[in-house]
């Protein structure tokens, strides 16, 4: 197929969900492979990206009335945010409030009678969000690594059997879970390079210094 002007390649991108760049800034960059800079991020890929997908679709299963009532009977424990009225009233959540659903996600459907490949997927992300974290790896803990990622592949249909999700699996948050092993591989612990350690300068900033001026 060869398309005849910039609009028609726009429109045709656009339909399978791609960006026109006629001039891409790495293209007089010799031997570089730029998905390999890419590195993965894990505040917007994880927590605000597969937990947000994964609490979604349980709240959707399990409806949001008695997932509401099994997070809050969760008892006070040291480290765990109490979520009184449930976690359905949450308003754009941070990424700092979906680490505290994610920490107590599975023990509230681990007990609920459903199919479950629903409580194995769960775990698979959860063990992946969580391993993806450490601050050392060896062998061993990539190995671990991927088998999530396996698990997760092996119970996720159940997702769409229970009519949690419609358009599928195939977006990018839930792509990148491959490219994180090699990953490691090649840019060392993946906590030096989330997103999140910059949130903080965010108040510093911008927020105090708006908060000093006149406000217009």
């Amino acid at each position: 197929m060869k398309l005849k002007s910039a609009t028609a390649i726009e429109q045709f991108l656009r339909k399978h969900g791609l960006s026109y760049i006629s001039e891409p800034y790495w293209k007089d960059w010799r031997r570089v492979n730029i998905y390999e800079a890419v590195a993965p991020d894990i505040l917007h890929q994880l927590y605000q990206g597969l937990i947000r997908h994964l609490t979604a679709w349980c709240r959707t299963i399990f409806g949001d009335d008695e997932l509401d009532a099994r997070f809050s009977r969760v008892p006070p424990t040291f480290g765990l945010r109490r979520f009184e009225n449930g976690i359905s009233k949450l308003q754009r959540p941070s990424g700092a409030e979906h680490r505290a659903v994610a920490k107590q996600l599975q023990t509230c459907i681990a007990s609920a009678g459903v199919d479950k490949r629903i409580v194995r997927a769960t775990k698979a992300i959860l063990d992946f969000t969580v391993m993806a974290q450490y601050e050392c790896h060896s062998d061993d803990t990539l190995e671990d690594l991927t088998d999530a990622v396996d698990r997760w592949h092996k119970n996720k249909e159940v997702f769409k059997e229970l009519g949690a999700l419609v358009a599928g699996f195939n977006f990018p948050k839930m792509h990148s879970m491959q490219h994180y092993n090699p990953s490691i591989k090649l840019f060392g612990i993946l906590p030096t390079l989330s997103t999140d350690i910059g949130e903080r300068l965010h108040i510093v900033q911008v927020k105090d210094a708006y908060n000093a001026s006149n406000k217009k």
